[in-house]
């Protein structure tokens, strides 16, 4: 599984072209625009080297999941996003990634950005799991 961000140039409605991407393993179910050129994603950690085996089901080569991730992407040059910092949960899950109301978000006067959003740790129940 690839995922990505990728910037569209819709100038030409009728001709929208990719401008810029940038492609990763792990997914960001939502996106908080923080200003003009920073993005925050929250998601998913994905290694794609690493498969679960399961008894019922040995074929499914479906990539684990390894916690949830907290991304900051700088998009200042839309023709090269880039991954600022990130925060891996280990073996973590956040209720943004499907209401964006669980996350607080506060801009103070000094610039700066502020972010609260529930964590649950450690409820993964971890398989058996091989390398590729």
């Amino acid at each position: 599984m690839t995922t990505g961000i990728y910037v569209i140039d819709l100038s030409d409605n009728l001709n929208p072209m990719i401008f810029g991407e940038l492609e990763f393993p792990d997914y960001s179910s939502y996106l908080h625009p923080i200003s003009d050129s920073l993005l925050l994603g929250i998601g998913q950690n994905v290694n794609p080297n690493r498969f679960p085996t399961l008894a019922s089901n040995e074929n499914d080569m479906s990539p684990v999941i390894e916690g949830a991730k907290v991304t900051l992407f700088d998009v200042s040059d839309p023709t090269k996003p880039r991954e600022i910092k990130s925060f891996v949960y280990e073996d973590g899950y956040t209720p943004v990634e499907y209401n964006y109301h669980a996350l607080t978000y506060l801009a103070t006067n000094d610039g700066k950005h502020k972010f609260a959003l529930p964590v649950s740790v450690g409820y993964m129940k971890h398989t058996q799991v091989k390398t590729v």
